[in-house]
């Protein structure tokens, strides 16, 4: 989502246009782009089509998201009768510390969700942007408010490993705008203002769904076999030297070598596993363990 601020920029400079209502559509993924610590050159190019669009891409040594864009008459407006969609939920409330309990891999600067409703299909949050988030005018569509409308559809499924794969059409009719409510309905967003004013629209969204096959390979045994080899090559130490029932602390792991030893084993097992439950679950029979249930939760 945060790719669209740069296709806004991108656009900006090319055709000093700087209306707030856009229309963007056809959006898909193919890629991410991933962020290390070297530099990345990433380009989008814009081309004109009929109608007054324009179609983007972004790429870098291969394309990663494509899409078109419109320039809309006027500025449109859209209203929901935040009133009468809470009274379509119950008075179950889950607050901040709740969600982000099941949404671990987000950063402070993404945790906008502040209280939480569902129902049948359909999802209330109410959201405010973090500090430090950046200032509402810096962005057209501000990366937290698109972030919050896919967390709460990720708690809305009961699946965080969703990742977003492409989207019909987002409007943003006022994005430079305060937002206090997300509101799910099914595969659409809808981002207002306490009065229901719509500031940004999202319809079609659609997810890929990462699957683990079950497997022999997925078996307890051979998970822990897998985490000591693994664990033993991330310390450039023997598998010998791994003792199962030792504190992954004691045998020298720190943040940093815990962090690349995740990756390798979120890799392995399509998980996306946070680095601090290496401190829950501190041995390699505890994780394994841990890693297990995970595993079984997936293919269930």
């Amino acid at each position: 989502i945060v790719s669209l601020e740069l296709v806004n920029e991108a656009i900006k400079q090319a055709t000093r246009k700087t209306e707030q209502a856009w229309r963007i559509t056809e959006v898909k993924w193919n890629s991410p782009i991933v962020i290390s610590e070297h530099n990345k050159e990433l380009h989008t190019s814009l081309m004109v089509l009929e109608d007054n669009k324009i179609r983007f891409e972004q790429y870098s040594s291969s394309v990663h998201a494509h899409g078109i864009v419109s320039f809309m008459q006027g500025r449109p407006s859209e209203r929901l009768d935040i009133e009468r969609i809470k009274q379509q939920f119950n008075e179950k409330i889950y607050h901040h510390e709740e969600c982000y309990r099941e949404l671990e891999e987000y950063g402070h600067e993404y945790k906008a969700i502040r209280e939480l409703q569902l129902g049948n299909g359909k999802a209330l949050a109410r959201i405010n942007v973090p500090h430090n988030s950046g200032h509402f005018d810096e962005f057209l569509m501000h990366p937290s408010l698109i972030e919050s409308a896919i967390q709460t559809i990720k708690l809305l499924m009961k699946n965080e490993q969703l990742s977003l794969k492409s989207l019909a059409e987002i409007t943003v009719l006022s994005g430079r705008s305060n937002a206090d409510y997300c509101y799910i309905d099914a595969y659409n967003a809808y981002i207002c203002d306490a009065d229901g004013n719509v500031n940004i629209k999202i319809v079609g969204l659609s997810f890929d769904e990462p699957t683990v096959k079950k497997t022999e390979s997925n078996s307890g045994d051979t998970i822990e076999h897998f985490l000591a080899e693994s664990l033993a090559s991330a310390l450039y130490v023997n598998a010998s030297e791994v003792n199962p029932d030792k504190q992954f602390v004691d045998m020298g792991l720190d943040s940093i070598i815990g962090v690349e030893w995740l990756q390798a084993i979120n890799k392995k097992y399509q998980t996306r596993i946070h680095a601090s439950k290496i401190y829950d679950y501190p041995t390699i029979r505890d994780f394994s363990a841990f890693l297990a249930s995970q595993l079984e939760k997936a293919y269930a």
